[in-house]
């Protein structure tokens, strides 16, 4: 499970960070107009970052737990859980946005704060991918893994008794084969 969750708390962090700058990019000079064809295609292609990034954690999550020997599932949940957890970046968002500090009429605050969503965003999804796949992960069959017989047979009492069941061809020449063995 830390495999999973740092592997995608690091994929947020890469694609979050990104996706929420290129997302918020600005040209900043006074000459340029305030939206380019440049800006334009790298607002986009940080919205698609956003939006892509919970699919892709939820993905690698699930291909980390699906490595593991004894359990197996699907990515659905895995996925879903992580877009769900998207809600939490709302959350900060909403919690942050135009708020003021208390005695302070003047310093009104004109955006969200970065980091509350950032943060919330990574934690957020991360946690959701997690929580998805191991609702969702099933034991592999065991039928299918071999392990060890430590007590076979019938109870020690009945092996005193026991004798094994043989073939044979006549009383002078015999031939013994055992036909049950409980031990190896």
């Amino acid at each position: 499970m830390t495999a999973e969750v740092a592997v995608a708390a690091l994929i947020m962090t890469g694609l979050g960070v990104g996706g929420y700058y290129a997302l918020s990019y600005q040209p900043t000079y006074e000459t340029a107009p305030r939206s380019t064809t440049a800006s334009t295609t790298l607002n986009l292609t940080g919205l698609a970052a956003l939006l892509a990034a919970p699919a892709i954690a939820g993905r690698f999550v699930c291909s980390i737990g699906r490595r593991s020997a004894d359990y197996e599932g699907s990515c659905g949940y895995s996925i879903a859980f992580a877009y769900l957890g998207t809600l939490a970046a709302g959350i900060a968002f909403e919690a942050t946005f135009r708020k003021q500090p208390p005695n302070c009429y003047d310093c009104a605050i004109p955006g969200p704060s970065a980091a509350a969503v950032l943060i919330s965003y990574i934690a957020g999804v991360t946690t959701g991918a997690v929580v998805g796949w191991n609702l969702t992960k099933r034991r592999k069959d065991d039928l299918a893994a071999l392990e060890p017989i430590f007590r076979a047979g019938p109870p020690p009492e009945a092996l005193a008794n026991w004798t094994d069941p043989t073939l044979g061809t006549s009383a002078a020449l015999r031939i013994q084969v055992p036909l049950i063995a409980f031990a190896f």
